[in-house]
């Protein structure tokens, strides 16, 4: 099996094992912060950034709730940033670093986890630096992000 295949394969039981489990458990379950009274109820596996097992309640954070979390919290750090992503579905044009390594699928958990406790600061950079320093093409903007590890 190839490494994508393999890859593709990991992230569908990373997320169907924690929802299969949370079904079977009598805890409180919430979407992006609202309490739902059926699980899984019109949720798509590819909707879902992450879901996490707290002891009161099953949590199921949406790549869209996740995405609007972390777009409000960077918009709030940098003028520049807010330029580039004037709204939260309009980022598909920027690659975000995050302490020098670039993010790929899945990125909306590590930009959620980024908070005060741990934001140290945020640089807008244009495609042709983007180019140069990273040796990523395809997009338009670098959002260099600098975290305490």
């Amino acid at each position: 099996m190839n490494a994508r295949k393999y890859f593709c394969l990991l992230l569908a039981f990373s997320i169907y094992i924690p929802v299969a489990m949370a079904q079977q458990e009598d805890k409180p379950q919430y979407v992006d912060g609202v309490k739902i009274d059926r699980f899984g109820s019109n949720i798509n596996s590819s909707e879902i950034a992450y879901v996490e097992n707290k002891p009161n309640g099953i949590f199921i954070h949406t790549r869209l709730g996740v995405r609007r979390q972390y777009w409000g919290y960077l918009r709030k750090k940098s003028d520049a940033y807010r330029k580039i992503a004037p709204n939260v579905l309009d980022d598909s044009n920027i690659q975000y670093i995050v302490n020098n390594v670039p993010l790929n699928s899945g990125y909306e958990r590590i930009l959620a986890g980024i908070t005060n406790r741990n934001f140290i600061g945020l640089q807008v950079i244009d495609e042709r630096m983007l180019n140069r320093a990273f040796n990523i093409y395809g997009k338009q903007y670098g959002v260099l992000i600098r975290t305490k590890r």
